[in-house]
């Protein structure tokens, strides 16, 4: 039986459409979506006042934890992707993920807090709950899978866990798209975009994920067959 070389087998992955050229414009795109959130979201809940924060004030205590903590997250999230830095400098890769860890832990904590005092009911709250304890469940599987030394199965969960976090990136996005502003009453609105903006992204990433183990041994059955 012939073998199948490791290039072939990424070449035929780069090939395909979601392969390294749009691998890196997402990462590029993400980059400057979470500066901007981050940098629109301090500017305006660091002014601790009841104008900044409006509806949200009476949890102001556990929103900026929140905001922090995902912030936080959102950026060392970022370079733990950055496979140069992961080679070259591998303590500071463990550093970063511990940093990572950390703000998911402020975030999620206070999350689920808010999702006992959400000021848009009780649907909201649920969602933001499940979707806190969706980014606690896959961070937890990715740290369990780095240290039983699994690094695969380490990489495909930081990424469902990175996925999860960006979720507030695509959220805040759909709150501010004009295309979405007249749907339903406000708290209707706002907790559909809360499950979209987590479930979709998620259930892509693990289609791409999926196709990654697909595409070797499509290769290989095909090899097989022409041995």
């Amino acid at each position: 039986m012939p073998s199948i070389h490791p290039s072939a087998v990424r070449a035929s992955f780069d090939s395909l459409p979601f392969g390294i050229p749009v691998r890196r414009i997402f990462w590029i795109a993400a980059i400057l979506l979470v500066v901007a959130l981050v940098g629109q979201a301090m500017s305006r809940f660091l002014v601790v006042t009841p104008t900044s924060y409006g509806p949200l004030w009476p949890n102001r205590a556990w929103l900026l934890p929140h905001l922090l903590g995902g912030a936080l997250a959102l950026l060392a999230g970022l370079l733990q992707f950055w496979a140069g830095l992961r080679r070259r400098h591998p303590a500071m890769h463990r550093w970063i993920g511990r940093a990572y860890l950390v703000g998911v832990a402020i975030s999620a904590a206070s999350a689920y807090a808010l999702s006992l005092r959400a000021v848009l009911g009780w649907a909201f709250g649920t969602a933001t709950f499940v979707m806190a304890s969706v980014w606690v469940g896959t961070t937890l599987m990715a740290f369990v899978a780095i240290r039983t030394g699994q690094v695969a199965a380490h990489r495909e969960w930081m990424l469902r866990s990175y996925v999860v976090a960006l979720g507030f990136v695509f959220f805040r996005l759909m709150v501010v798209s004009p295309l979405l502003t007249g749907l339903g009453s406000l708290p209707e609105r706002y907790t559909a975009l809360l499950w979209l903006s987590w479930t979709v992204p998620l259930f892509v990433a693990e289609v791409i994920l999926q196709w990654r183990r697909s595409v070797p041994a499509a290769t290989g059955i095909r090899a097989v067959a022409s041995s």
